[in-house]
C-alpha cells in the first residue's frame, strides 16, 4: 500500500504539543523539524490570542501559519499579519458586555489576537481563582486595559470573550442570560469558565479554509489534539473533586464506596441533592466524557446534528473499529473495509471535524481499548456506545455502555438519567501467582452471578488483592463484568494504575490523582 503524502501537519497547543510546563518536548519538536525541512506546512491551533505564542512558533522549521482564538483567526507568521478572522458580531459584543457587569467573573476579551482584560481580572486573577495557570496566563498577558467594558466599542473587532468564574451559581445565571445571543457560540472549556466566539467558529473550520487557500487536499491533513482539551478538563476535576467530596460528605453523613464518590460527585444538579435509593431512584449525571463505535456513532452523530450545537459538550471521540470484518489478515481486512464503507467513514469524519468530535480512522485500534490508552482516568465518568465501555474502570472510572441517543444527551450538554445502581462489592485477597491470570477472577465472579446477577449494578473490587494485578489485568476483568449484566466495574486507584499512565505518556494525571488519592479508593 502506498504512503499516503502529508502536505499539512496540525497540532493543538495546549496538552498535546505543549507540556504541563509549556514547553515543547525535543521529540516532538525533532519530528516537527524533520516534516518541516521537507516542505510540510506546520500548523498549530489553540485557543489562546497569538501575541502569546508567536516565539515559540518562530523556532519550528515549515510554520507559515498559526489558528488561535479557538479558530476565529489564522495568522501568517512571515508576514506578521491575520489573513482570516471571525469576529462576534457587535451587537453581541454589547450584550455580552450588559450581562458581565451584573455579574461577578473575571474577564478577558480578544481582539485582533491581542488579549484585554479588565481591571478586576488582573487585580485578581491570583487569589480569585485557585489555578495557577490561569493566574500566570492572565498575569504574563500583554498589558491589561483597566477600562476594558467601557471601551470596548473601541476596539476594532473582537473575536473571543473569555469569562472565569468562582461561584457556580453565577456561573449558571451567565448561562442562562447567554441565550439571547443569536449569532454567538457559547462553550465551555473547564467547568468553571465560558467562551464565547461567533457561531461558525471552530479549529476544523479554520484548518480547512486554510487547506483551500493553499491548494492542499483534506485527505494531505494530519491533525493531532487532545480530545477536546482533555487536560483542562481533568485538572478542573481533580481541582474541584476534594470540595465536592466534602459536600458529599457532609450531607450524606456517611462511608463512602469508591463507586458512590463518582457518582455523587458527577451529579448535573449538585443543588438536588439526597442520599438517593439504590436500584429504585433515578438520578441525572453529568459524564466527563463520550467515546462512539463506528456502527453507532451513524445515528447519534444525525441526532447530534439536529440538535443545533456547534460543538459537543463534553469531549467525545469516534472509533472505525466494528464495521472491519476479520477475515483475512490486518491489512488487508482494513484495505477491504475502507473501501466498502467508504462513504459510512467519509460522513464520521466529517461531521466529527465539523463539531469539534475526535476521529479514529479504521485500523487506529479497538475503542475499548483506545479510550485506556488515552482517555480513561481514575475517578471519572464516561458513557460509551460499545458493550464494552467497562475496560475503563481498570483504571478507576465509572465507564458505562449505552445507546447512540444517551451519547447525544451527554454530548449536548443535557442531563444523563441512570437508575442509581446498586453496588456488588468483591474482596480480593491474596494475588495472583503460577498459571493463574486476571480472567480467572471474573470467570470465578461470573460462575457465582451467572449472566444476569450484575444487572443494574456496579460490580467494585476492593481488598489487598488488587494490588498484585495489573491496570490492563484490571481493565480485562472490568470488561468481562458486561458478560453478568452489570452497569460498570472498577477498581480503586493504585500504584499499577500510576504505572500505566506513567507508560501511556499521561504523568501529568498521576500527579493530579495522587493529591486526591485517598478520595480514589474504598471506604472513607
Amino acid at each position: 500500500m502506498e504512503a499516503a503524502k502529508i502536505s499539512m501537519i496540525a497540532l493543538d497547543l495546549d496538552g498535546t504539543c505543549l507540556d504541563s510546563t509549556g514547553k515543547m518536548v525535543d521529540r516532538t519538536r525533532n519530528i516537527l523539524e524533520y516534516y518541516g525541512e521537507k516542505g510540510t506546512q506546520i500548523v498549530f491551533t489553540t485557543g489562546r490570542p497569538i501575541a502569546g505564542i508567536l516565539k515559540e512558533l518562530r523556532t519550528i522549521s515549515g510554520t507559515n501559519y498559526a489558528i488561535a482564538l479557538n479558530g476565529g483567526m489564522v495568522y501568517e507568521l512571515l508576514d506578521e499579519r491575520i489573513i482570516y478572522k471571525k469576529s462576534i458580531d457587535r451587537e453581541e459584543v454589547l450584550l455580552v458586555r450588559d450581562i458581565v457587569l451584573k455579574h461577578d467573573a473575571l474577564t478577558d476579551v480578544a481582539s485582533s489576537g491581542v488579549g484585554f482584560g479588565d481591571k478586576k481580572t488582573y487585580d485578581n486573577a491570583g487569589k480569585y481563582i485557585k489555578n495557577d495557570d490561569f493566574r500566570n496566563y492572565y498575569l504574563s498577558s500583554r498589558g491589561a486595559k483597566k477600562d476594558l467594558w467601557e471601551n470596548i466599542e473601541k476596539l476594532e473587532s473582537v473575536e473571543k470573550i473569555n469569562m472565569f468564574f468562582s461561584d457556580m451559581e453565577e456561573r449558571r445565571k451567565v448561562l442562562e442570560e447567554l441565550k439571547i445571543l443569536k449569532t454567538s457560540k457559547v462553550c465551555s472549556g473547564m467547568p468553571n469558565n465560558i467562551e464565547i466566539n461567533h457561531s461558525e467558529v471552530n479549529k476544523g473550520n479554520a484548518l480547512k479554509w486554510l487547506c483551500k487557500k493553499l491548494g492542499i487536499d483534506i485527505s494531505e491533513l494530519i491533525a493531532f489534539g487532545d480530545g477536546g482539551n482533555d487536560i483542562d478538563m481533568i485538572k478542573s476535576f481533580y481541582s474541584a473533586y476534594k470540595e465536592k467530596m466534602e459536600h458529599v460528605r457532609a450531607v450524606l453523613k456517611r462511608p463512602l464506596t469508591l463507586a458512590e464518590k463518582v457518582l455523587y460527585t458527577h451529579l448535573f444538579d449538585e443543588t438536588v441533592f439526597k442520599d438517593y435509593k439504590r436500584g429504585e431512584d433515578y438520578v441525572n449525571f453529568r459524564p466527563d466524557r463520550v467515546a462512539m463505535q463506528d456502527a453507532t456513532a451513524q445515528m447519534a452523530l444525525l441526532q447530534f446534528m439536529n440538535a443545533g450545537k456547534e460543538q459537543a459538550a463534553v469531549p467525545s471521540t469516534v472509533h472505525c473499529d466494528h464495521l472491519i470484518q476479520a477475515y483475512k489478515g490486518a491489512r488487508e481486512d482494513i484495505a477491504t473495509a475502507t473501501k466498502t464503507n467508504e462513504e459510512v467513514y467519509d460522513f464520521l469524519r466529517d461531521v466529527s471535524s465539523r463539531y469539534g468530535i475526535g476521529f479514529w480512522k479504521p485500523g487506529a485500534g479497538i475503542i475499548h481499548q483506545v479510550v485506556l490508552e488515552n482517555y480513561a482516568f481514575p475517578g471519572g465518568m464516561m458513557v460509551g456506545t460499545d458493550s464494552h465501555t467497562p475496560n475503563a474502570g481498570g483504571l478507576g472510572m465509572v465507564a458505562i455502555g449505552v445507546g447512540g441517543a444517551d451519547a447525544v444527551d451527554v454530548m449536548t450538554g443535557m442531563e444523563w438519567e441512570l437508575k442509581m445502581p446498586k453496588l456488588i462489592g468483591v474482596r480480593l485477597t491474596g494475588e495472583l501467582n503460577g498459571w493463574t491470570a486476571p480472567k480467572d477472577v471474573i470467570l470465578k465472579l461470573a460462575g457465582i452471578l451467572t449472566v444476569k446477577g450484575g444487572t443494574n449494578a456496579i460490580i467494585e473490587y476492593f481488598g489487598p488483592g488488587t494490588e498484585s494485578i495489573s491496570a490492563t489485568g484490571k481493565a480485562t476483568i472490568c470488561n468481562m463484568g458486561a458478560e453478568v449484566g452489570a452497569t460498570t466495574s472498577l477498581f480503586p486507584y493504585d500504584e499499577r494504575m500510576a504505572a500505566y499512565l506513567r507508560a501511556t505518556g499521561r504523568e501529568e494525571v498521576v500527579m493530579l490523582a495522587e493529591a486526591v488519592a485517598a478520595d480514589l479508593r474504598m471506604m472513607k
